[in-house]
Formats: structure tokens, C-alpha cells, sequence
């Protein structure tokens, strides 16, 4: 099986689970939804992430996620393994060329299908990669 069509087979299944994860969002959130600094904005965007360990060193090459939600303070996301890091560094294209953002991962659970949902805290005044 060529790399593409492993790679076509895990975005099926990552969007299914994002699209289980938004069902139960529908029904439940309107309760944390009330008690978040920042309001969140539901989207489908697949991003490259590194993960890196206390000191912000990375630990890993870039991994594919799948993002389901974002906001000003932070962002959530889909991976198909367990990540026991606990910062990461997420890269985005944009119209303008590459963004990088950086974050504390606070909050991860196994959710569907072997994927892992994440919840990332935007960070401040982070050391460049090293």
C-alpha cells in the first residue's frame, strides 16, 4: 500500500472521530462552554506537530493531527497515537507562508477508533526549537 493512500485511510478515519467528538460537543458543551475564557471555533484543519519534553526540547519529528476546534487561548486536536509530552509546537500553512504555534498540552483522553483527543493552552515567550 503506497504512503498516500496510508495516508487517505487515517484522514478518513481521523475526521470520522472529529465528527464523533462534534456530536457529543452538540449535546454537552453548552455546559464548559459557559465557563471558557475564550469561545471556541469549531474547524477541519490537518496541521504538522512536534512534541517537545519540559525544557521545550524536542522529542519527535513532525507528526500529522488533525485539528476539530480553536481559540484565542488554545486549540484541540485528533492523533492516532498517545503523546506523553508535555509541550508541543504546532505548524500551519497560511496564505502567507508557515506559522508556528506553541502550547502546554493540559488535557488528553483516548476517545474513538485508537485516537487520542488533546487540549493545547497557547504559551508565551518559548525558546526556539532546539
Amino acid at each position: 500500500m503506497s504512503t498516500a493512500a496510508i495516508t487517505s485511510m487515517m484522514d478518513e478515519t481521523a475526521w470520522a472521530v472529529v465528527d464523533k467528538l462534534a456530536k457529543w460537543d452538540a449535546k454537552f458543551d453548552h455546559v464548559r462552554s459557559a465557563q471558557r475564557a475564550h469561545q471556541r471555533k469549531p474547524c477541519r484543519l490537518v496541521m504538522s506537530a512536534r512534541f517537545a519534553d519540559k525544557a521545550w526540547k524536542l522529542i519527535s519529528g513532525d507528526t500529522r493531527i488533525w485539528v476539530r476546534n480553536i481559540s484565542r487561548g488554545g486549540l484541540n486536536f485528533v492523533h492516532n497515537e498517545e503523546i506523553r509530552a508535555p509541550h508541543v509546537r504546532i505548524r500551519a500553512e497560511a496564505a502567507h507562508g508557515q506559522t508556528e504555534m506553541t502550547g502546554v498540552i493540559v488535557s488528553s483522553r483516548e476517545v474513538h477508533d485508537g485516537f487520542y483527543e488533546y487540549g493545547v493552552k497557547f504559551a508565551a515567550n518559548v525558546p526556539p526549537a532546539s
